[in-house]
């Protein structure tokens, strides 16, 4: 089964996707095994570019705005990047100048590798995060960061473990929250992160000491727009 197969997970019950997304893995793991797959470490090209917390002050720091780039968005931006890279790349700027980009796709892995091949962006791995293979595969794809949706994550010993494996690989873990009992989870996380992905409805409710993503720009540390 491809992930990419399970397309328009938005409509389709959480627990089915999730379900769909578990039976992925589990063939990929069939084809390479965890162990295999994360031997190709030695021989991984594109490494997260900064150390963990080197990550978290030089590129948000300041504040960044960030492109969240659906799947619609990037099926056709690699049709013209086959035709033109550096028009594709230029359109994908606008009149802007994005320092990050989530890649929110469940085959965000396969975009993720022509990205760092091809631009100079701050990359985050999106879809849909569930188990530490995934976490190994964005660091071999090139990632320098990680999304996990906890609306698709109910254990706290799971979502500890994928935060401790994402930060010993170099990746910045970062955590969306979409309702109050979201927020409850970040009480017993072992390894504490540094983002959050919030509606702009719950800024209010994160302790100040966290880097705030949201799509409400006055009340964000990362802006972010989403195509």
């Amino acid at each position: 089964m491809q992930e990419h197969n399970i397309i328009g997970s938005l409509k389709k019950d959480r627990d089915e996707v999730k379900r769909e997304v578990l039976a992925s893995i589990e063939s990929k793991k069939a084809l390479m095994s965890f162990e295999l797959l994360g031997r190709s470490l030695a021989y991984n090209t594109f490494p997260p570019r900064l150390s963990y917390q080197e990550s978290v002050e030089e590129v948000f720091k300041d504040g960044v705005k960030v492109a969240l780039l659906g799947e619609e968005f990037l099926e056709e931006f690699f049709k013209n990047a086959e035709v033109s890279s550096v028009d594709a790349f230029k359109n994908l700027t606008r009149q802007d100048r994005f320092e990050s980009l989530i890649i929110d796709s469940l085959d965000c892995i396969d975009y993720i590798g022509m990205f760092r091949r091809l631009s100079p962006y701050f990359l985050i791995a999106g879809g849909i995060n569930l188990d530490p293979y995934q976490v190994l595969e964005a660091t071999i794809a090139g990632s320098d960061g990680i999304l996990f949706d906890l609306s698709y994550i109910d254990s706290k010993k799971l979502l500890n473990d994928l935060v401790a494996f994402s930060l010993s690989l170099g990746l910045m873990p970062v955590l969306k929250i979409d309702s109050k009992k979201d927020l409850k989870l970040l009480l017993g996380l072992k390894n504490p992160v540094d983002c959050l992905y919030v509606p702009s409805s719950l800024v209010s409710l994160v302790p100040k000491r966290y880097i705030i993503f949201s799509e409400d720009y006055l009340k964000a540390d990362a802006f972010i727009e989403v195509f």
